[in-house]
C-alpha cells in the first residue's frame, strides 16, 4: 500500500511541477536588425526575469495561461506581448525595439557684477 501512495505522489507532484512553459526569442534594434545584449526581459506576474545573451536570445520560463513579458532597455522604448502559454510548450516571441528620443534642456547663463543674468 506504501510503493502505490508513493507512486501517486510523485505522479501527483511531477504533474504539478510540470505547468510551464517557455518563452523565448530574440531582440533586435528596430532599425539596423543589430542584436540588443543586455535587454531585460520580465513577467510581472510570476515575477521572472532574465536578460539577453551577447547575441540577443533569450529564454523565460513562465507558468502556463496568459502572460504579459515585457522588454526594457537604456536607450529604447519599453515594449510588451501577451502570450497564452501552454504546458510543456515552447513559444517564440521576437521583438524588434526603437530608439526613445530623449529631450533634453540648454539653460545659459551669463554672470556680470550686479548678478547672474537668465537666458
Amino acid at each position: 500500500m506504501r510503493i502505490i501512495a508513493t507512486l501517486a505522489l510523485l505522479i501527483t507532484s511531477s504533474f504539478v511541477f510540470s505547468q510551464t512553459g517557455t518563452v523565448q526569442g530574440r531582440i533586435q534594434d528596430m532599425n539596423d536588425n543589430e542584436p540588443l545584449a543586455g535587454v531585460r526581459i520580465y513577467s510581472k506576474v510570476d515575477g521572472a526575469k532574465k536578460m539577453t545573451s551577447f547575441d540577443g536570445k533569450y529564454a523565460l520560463e513562465l507558468k502556463e495561461g496568459e502572460q504579459y513579458i515585457y522588454v526594457s532597455y537604456v536607450g529604447y522604448a519599453e515594449d510588451s506581448v501577451r502570450v497564452n502559454l501552454q504546458a510543456n510548450t515552447v513559444t517564440t516571441v521576437d521583438f524588434k525595439l526603437r530608439e526613445k528620443m530623449l529631450h533634453t534642456t540648454t539653460a545659459m547663463t551669463e554672470s556680470s557684477d550686479k548678478g547672474t543674468i537668465w537666458k
